[in-house]
């Protein structure tokens, strides 16, 4: 049984160890009450910042940790600091760059990777970036990912408004948005996904078809990625451009990806991802299915501010062909806040097929059927 440190919460990959037969010993930022297994509730330190002396007994206390694995964005600078406390072998300045935007596209550049042309806000004239790039552009915290802290900037007032807050200036790119998750052990890559961005932050299909880029170019790109970043044991959520001329990296991160991606790839492959995962991390050789068996999606919806007024075509909706599942998160009566990240939402739903256009017909149905009205 290996005791394997998780960094932030999530249900799905503690299941996973347990089903594994492992331990799993979690480090939390706030209190998770179906969190029945060994658990300590600390603020997250930034990058650079020394691991809380309280932490650090507590892990020692229930250890030796045979594995630290990050499971979102905020939890890899607290990674990086218990590994750096607890003496585990780790390339700091690697990892610290898959996290800080403005890093990773610095180590990207020094590889000779396409990215897409940025800039920090509070050391360039901010004037001179829109005569460069013309508009819009967009603003995004240094040490976030997704959509939490996105802005489209559409004017020079707008521009100067975000100075002295830490962001990156980024152009606008013509082209295919879409990602691809890895899964890479011992410097070499095992598996790739892509992953359409059928409807940004809405809705996701696994695998993506390939009419904006190959298999081959994907494989390729992402064999370089690993050789840039050092990347050695775990998984990365690459976020690109596929243009006409060739793939442009916009973000690169070592955990796993949102979006409810990860459930995807067990829809269209057939295994576990996160069992995948921890088996990397321990070093074993895991044995699992590399070519999808079918496309699967994912609707993430949200209606918007306001108060829940009713939830209609609930029925007509789970008639749908290629439905396997519809979770609402929320019902009549309840409150809803703006939608600031992609990890707000009211419902989801699920969507598996052996036909690519079946499920775009039924995605298309399910937006016409259910209907949440707001009062």
């Amino acid at each position: 049984m290996a005791k394997i440190a998780f960094i932030g919460y999530r249900k799905k990959a503690i299941k996973a160890a347990i089903a594994l037969g492992h331990k799993p010993i979690i480090w939390q930022i706030k209190n998770t009450p179906s969190c029945k297994e060994t658990l300590i509730i600390e603020p997250f330190p930034e990058l650079n910042e020394k691991l809380p002396i309280t932490v650090k007994q507590f892990f020692e206390k229930h250890g030796p940790i045979d594995a630290v694995i990050p499971l979102t964005e905020k939890s890899i600078p607290a990674s990086l600091a218990l590994m750096k406390g607890l003496n585990i072998n780790y390339d700091e300045k690697m990892m610290a760059a898959t996290h800080d935007k403005w890093q990773m596209k610095e180590t990207a550049k020094q590889h000779a990777i396409p990215i897409t042309p940025y800039a920090l806000l509070d050391e360039t004239n901010h004037l001179d970036i829109f005569k460069q790039w013309g508009y819009p552009v967009f603003a995004k915290l240094r040490d976030s990912s997704g959509s939490r802290g996105l802005q489209i900037i559409p004017s020079e007032k707008a521009l100067t408004a975000l100075k002295g807050k830490n962001y990156l200036i980024e152009k606008s790119i013509i082209g295919t948005e879409m990602s691809m998750e890895i899964f890479f052990h011992n410097g070499e890559l095992i598996f790739l996904n892509p992953t359409q961005y059928y409807s940004h932050l809405a809705i996701n299909i696994v695998p993506a078809p390939l009419d904006c880029a190959s298999y081959e170019e994907l494989e390729a790109f992402a064999k370089k990625l690993i050789q840039a970043f050092k990347l050695d044991d775990g998984i990365a959520h690459i976020e690109c451009f596929a243009t006409q001329d060739n793939l442009i990296l916009n973000e690169l991160t070592i955990r796993p990806p949102g979006g409810f991606i990860m459930d995807l790839i067990q829809l269209s492959y057939g295994f576990n991802p996160w069992e995948l995962l921890i088996q990397i991390y321990l070093n074993q050789a895991p044995d699992f299915q590399k070519k999808a068996q079918q496309f699967s999606a994912c609707i993430i919806f949200h209606p918007g501010k306001g108060e829940i007024k009713a939830i209609k075509g609930v029925n007509t909706v789970n008639a749908l062909p290629t439905l396997t599942k519809l979770h609402l998160k929320n019902k009549v009566g309840d409150k809803i806040k703006v939608r600031e990240s992609s990890g707000q939402f009211t419902g989801y739903a699920y969507f598996a097929s052996d036909n690519y256009q079946s499920i775009v017909s039924d995605i298309e149905q399910f937006q016409k059927g259910l209907i949440i009205q707001l009062k």
